[in-house]
């Protein structure tokens, strides 16, 4: 049961970190946003060529960021897809379909490994401060291991969540800051916001979560006190809460926004019209 909801959440997280991205480039030039979660930018780039290498696909082209110029004769038309702020690999494959789900694993995996280094090196006190609360009266910050089987279940979680955001609320401020913090905290939001596709299909990275939650359910079969339900756990909540933290925050961004320039007199620019 707990794979199951480990690739619920895994699911979840990929889709807020995909509104997120969309949220960010809409307040700022999508090429500025891929600048500002660099660290994420390139391990989920390097990763997916590397699965596309390993499935035999072809790297004609690659560009860390593109800055959206017109692609050349010939180019932009692989499976990475030339995207405005994105990725420029163009890339030749034999299977489209394998070679992207091969690609999105290798870039969550990636991302996944790099916000586990960087826990044990960095946020390891961080992480135990949120999930174990230093009064005894305030209940452990961690995402349920059973999926929802009734109403009162799936508002139960429904309500565990928001908890999980008022506790990273509360435990924000009470950090005692330093470089290590912020770096970490800094490498987490950047990762897993990147662990979402940016230029590439989101129908890929979903499937990737779901083969991934499916290695690990066969891993835990054979070794049933694996790292998942110990020492993983704790992390995804963290990661979890970050993102509804930075998905709440954003929209109140935009959300403040639209309505200053809505109060102010600044109209949208109109949609253009179809091409007929």
């Amino acid at each position: 049961m707990v794979y199951l909801a480990f690739g619920l959440y895994l699911l979840l997280m990929i889709l807020a970190a995909a509104g997120i991205y969309k949220l960010l480039a809409g307040l700022i030039k999508p090429a500025a946003t891929a600048w500002l979660l660099l660290p994420g930018t390139i391990v989920s780039e390097m990763g997916y060529i590397f699965g596309c290498l390993i499935t035999g696909g072809e790297i004609r082209r690659a560009k860390l960021i593109d800055s959206g110029g017109k692609p050349k004769a010939g180019e932009g038309g692989g499976s990475g897809g030339a995207h405005k702020g994105g990725s420029g690999a163009d890339v030749a494959q034999k299977s489209h379909a394998i070679g992207s789900l091969a690609g999105a694993l290798m870039s969550i995996v990636a991302c996944g490994a790099c916000i586990v280094v960087a826990h044990q090196y960095l946020g390891q006190p961080v992480v135990q401060q949120y999930t174990m609360p230093a009064e005894k009266s305030l209940a452990p910050a961690r995402l349920p291991v059973d999926l929802p089987n009734s109403a009162n279940t799936f508002w139960g979680q429904v309500h565990n969540n928001i908890y999980l955001l008022q506790r990273m609320c509360t435990v924000v401020p009470e950090l005692k800051w330093d470089w290590r913090i912020g770096l970490f905290i800094y490498l987490v939001i950047c990762l897993a916001i990147r662990m979402a596709p940016i230029s590439r299909s989101l129908r890929a990275s979903l499937a990737a979560a779901v083969v991934l939650s499916g290695g690990l359910a066969l891993v835990g079969l054979a070794w049933p006190h694996g790292p998942v339900p110990g020492q993983l756990w704790p992390l995804l909540s963290f990661l979890w809460a970050c993102l509804l933290l930075v998905l709440v925050a954003t929209l109140l961004l935009r959300g403040g926004i639209g309505l200053f320039r809505a109060l102010s007199g600044q109209h949208a620019k109109p949609m253009p019209k179809p091409a007929t």
